[in-house]
């Protein structure tokens, strides 16, 4: 048996980025070959990182600074309409047998929500099993919209559902919150950017 040699050769595309330069510091475009463009533009080399977006100045891109005090006061913002959208968006819950959803879209459905539930396991408690209540649903598969009589232990396991949904939502909140705090106090603004509902 003779030696066998094996020989390998790595081939890598190396991309040179182009940045066309708007103002003489303003990169508006990335491509990585040059086009024609206004006499008013120039094409420099750039980091395959850069963006439209970044700025330009004696030869170097740079990303714009970001003031972190605003990024954090936006994405609070962001993250709070996410969680109130979420809050809002309504129910489903499959209490009277198969799936119907309930609005949560406005304060006074959760509040009438949440005080039929506790009504509910008043009653429960009381061993009242006659007792039901006609709540506003609409049925998952139909559409249609209509007042549906619940009995209590219903009432009471939708009510349950969405406070648990609420928390849940509002929970996941104060978690990403965390991480943008973290991020902040890191002054890392590429880590706050990343925190998103």
């Amino acid at each position: 048996m003779g030696q066998e040699s094996f020989s390998f050769t790595n081939t890598f595309k190396v991309i040179n980025m182009r940045a066309l330069i708007h103002g003489g510091n303003k990169i508006v475009q990335v491509s990585e070959a040059d086009f024609p463009v206004a006499a008013s533009l120039e094409w420099v080399d750039c980091p395959d990182n850069c963006t439209v977006g970044w700025n330009y100045s004696s030869g170097i891109c740079s990303a714009p600074v970001v003031d972190l005090g605003q990024l954090m006061a936006a994405k609070i913002a962001d993250l709070k309409a996410a969680c109130e959208a979420s809050c809002r968006s309504g129910w489903t819950s499959s209490a009277l047998g198969v799936p119907y959803i309930y609005d949560t879209d406005k304060d006074r459905d959760q509040v009438t929500l949440t005080a039929l539930a506790v009504a509910a396991l008043q009653q429960i408690m009381l061993g009242n099993a006659e007792w039901t209540y006609d709540v506003t649903c609409t049925d998952a598969l139909s559409g249609i919209k209509a007042m549906r009589p619940h009995t209590a232990a219903q009432l009471a396991q939708v009510g349950t559902e969405i406070q648990a949904m609420i928390k849940d939502y509002k929970v996941r909140y104060y978690g990403l919150l965390s991480d943008l705090e973290t991020a902040f106090s890191a002054g890392d603004a590429q880590a706050m950017s990343a925190v998103v509902w």
